[in-house]
């Protein structure tokens, strides 16, 4: 993670997941050593004359990184790369990057696409859609249940209820927002257990729901659904348990020497 870090040595650090991924397969493809020379940048850094970064650069998002692979030019680099991304992202020469010890100048890669609202919640990757996923997927078969079968446990008559429907959508938004409190919680402290924590318990929630809305349509669920979930929740509480023992003593100790 270090080697993403700021340059001028501050501890916050946003890594996009797919640049780490992408980076690793150019290091391994070309078989050499691939060295950063620039990854997250804090905005007072980015806005440093001797940067002169853009006001909107990806660096700022943890979505781009200046970088050189040791005996191979930004082009063989470039063509690679567009393998990986096609007709997404780019690598260039950037005349903001040191030169290299070779006088040549880095490539900079950068990551497109995602959203800011997506970045807020730490990247649209696989748990955050997942969770999205289920959310809809309990909504919908939540107004099936009211409006179809009658058998709704959230309304006197069982039928659907306008009122009881705009209390499921701000529980979902709710829901939504302490995700968004535990990224920004992850990012001040320095961790990233306490997202994916909150998130797979929302889904294990969720899919918790889901199974009783089919229950209530009548709907047999097979035994290796329920087992799923379970696993999930474990996997959840465990996760974070597993995490929060490492993690919580550096943060511990790194708030310590900072506030203390």
């Amino acid at each position: 993670m270090r080697e993403f870090a700021c340059n001028d040595g501050s501890d916050p650090v946003m890594i996009d997941e797919e640049l780490v991924v992408v980076l690793q397969c150019i290091r391994e493809h070309f078989g050499k050593p691939l060295h950063i020379t620039s990854g997250y940048r804090t905005g007072s850094y980015n806005a440093r004359p001797d940067v002169n970064g853009s006001k909107t650069s990806q660096h700022l998002l943890g979505r781009a990184a200046d970088f050189w692979v040791e005996g191979v030019t930004i082009a063989a680099v470039a063509d690679y790369a567009e393998k990986l991304l096609p007709e997404r992202g780019g690598i260039d020469a950037t005349p903001r990057t040191k030169p290299t010890p070779s006088g040549k100048r880095a490539g900079c890669m950068w990551i497109p696409g995602r959203k800011r609202i997506a970045t807020a919640f730490g990247g649209w990757d696989t748990a955050l859609a997942a969770l999205v996923t289920f959310m809809a997927i309990d909504y919908i078969t939540g107004l099936m249940v009211a409006g179809i079968f009658h058998t709704s446990p959230k309304t006197e008559s069982g039928a659907l209820e306008s009122l009881a429907g705009w209390k499921g959508l701000c529980r979902k938004g709710v829901t939504l927002l302490v995700v968004l409190v535990a990224c920004q919680l992850d990012k001040v402290m320095g961790s990233s257990f306490i997202r994916d924590a909150a998130i797979i318990g929302f889904m294990a929630n969720e899919a918790i729901s889901i199974i009783e809305n089919a229950g209530l349509m009548g709907v047999p669920i097979p035994e290796t659904i329920t087992q799923a979930v379970d696993v999930l929740r474990k996997k959840g509480k465990r996760r974070a348990e597993i995490k929060s023992g490492a993690e919580m003593k550096q943060v511990a100790e790194r708030w310590r020497n900072e506030f203390i």
